[in-house]
């Protein structure tokens, strides 16, 4: 598989989503599933722009702890 830009890796995917995973493969990117179960209502009263970078920073630190402990878990 063919990574973007140069990468090494799979992308950590932080959704749940199955039309993205869809669009995402279609797209040839190869990636790690990794949902985050957070709230997503705790920034509901942010402006739009704001809630949508606040999420992907939550769901991308979630994930990334998930990543990392999944990857000790394989080595033990």
């Amino acid at each position: 598989m063919e990574y973007p830009a140069g990468r090494t890796e799979p992308i950590l995917l932080a959704s749940s989503s199955p039309r993205r995973l869809e669009l995402l493969r279609g797209l040839g990117i190869d990636m790690e599933v990794l949902p985050s179960d957070v709230d997503e209502t705790r920034f509901d009263s942010l402006p739009v722009g704001r809630r949508v970078v606040a999420l992907a920073e939550l769901k991308a630190g979630h994930a990334r702890r998930l990543g990392r402990r999944s990857a000790r878990q394989a080595r033990d």
